[in-house]
């Protein structure tokens, strides 16, 4: 039954975190902060310009053919 309880506890605050933290990712104590949670909590969104287009870059030309 403890062993539940802790799961369940470990669970609840997971979920409460905002920021996917990767293998290697290295962080400072403030990070944990509720302010810097917060940044990453609104996300980055998505992408608003492709970057060939932004380059004028066609992909296609890009490929070499032997």
């Amino acid at each position: 039954m403890q062993d539940l309880k802790e799961h369940m506890l470990a669970s609840d605050l997971t979920k409460q975190l905002t920021r996917r933290w990767r293998v290697g990712d290295v962080y400072a104590p403030h990070d944990l902060s509720p302010v810097e949670m917060a940044k990453w909590k609104k996300g980055r969104g998505r992408m608003q310009h492709d970057v060939f287009d932004v380059l004028g870059l066609d992909p296609v030309a890009m490929y070499k053919v032997c």
